[in-house]
């Protein structure tokens, strides 16, 4: 943000446009602090709470990540297997067979897309190595491995 603040240009109605955008980028980051700060206020009495604490402990996944997670998928206690989750969320890799012959193609993409999205962009984070985090409680291993995923 300092380097696109500082730069100026010759024409002045290219002055006058950087400077309209970089406004609404103000407004629309404030307006994304107030819906945070309401939906951490809120989230604490939610029944889904833990799973949004114990998402965040996974790299890539921030708070709002983690609560749209929860709120898109409910229980994951609901899905019996990964592989049902995964399923549900469209990221199994697509199947072409007749016959005797067998071809996989590409993820489906069938699924929530919501939820797609933001694991698909958590896993860009996993290239990184990992670093421990106040937010990875003792409790979450605990609390993936009875909702079997």
């Amino acid at each position: 943000m300092r380097w696109i603040c500082a730069q100026k240009f010759s024409e002045e109605p290219d002055n006058i446009t950087l400077s309209d955008y970089l406004q609404h980028i103000e407004v629309l980051d404030q307006r994304i602090s107030r819906i945070e700060r309401d939906l951490r206020f809120y989230s604490n009495h939610w029944k889904q709470n833990n799973l949004v604490k114990y998402l965040q402990g996974l790299n890539g996944i921030a708070f709002l990540s983690s609560v749209a997670i929860a709120a898109e998928v409910g229980d994951l206690r609901r899905f019996a297997t990964a592989g049902k989750f995964m399923s549900y969320v469209g990221v199994v890799p697509s199947e072409y067979s007749s016959g005797q012959r067998e071809k996989r193609g590409p993820i489906t993409r069938c699924g929530n897309v919501i939820v797609r999205r933001l694991l698909v962009e958590a896993a860009w984070h996993y290239r990184q190595p990992p670093r421990k985090t106040r937010t990875l409680k003792p409790g979450m291993k605990d609390y993936l491995f009875t909702s079997r995923l």
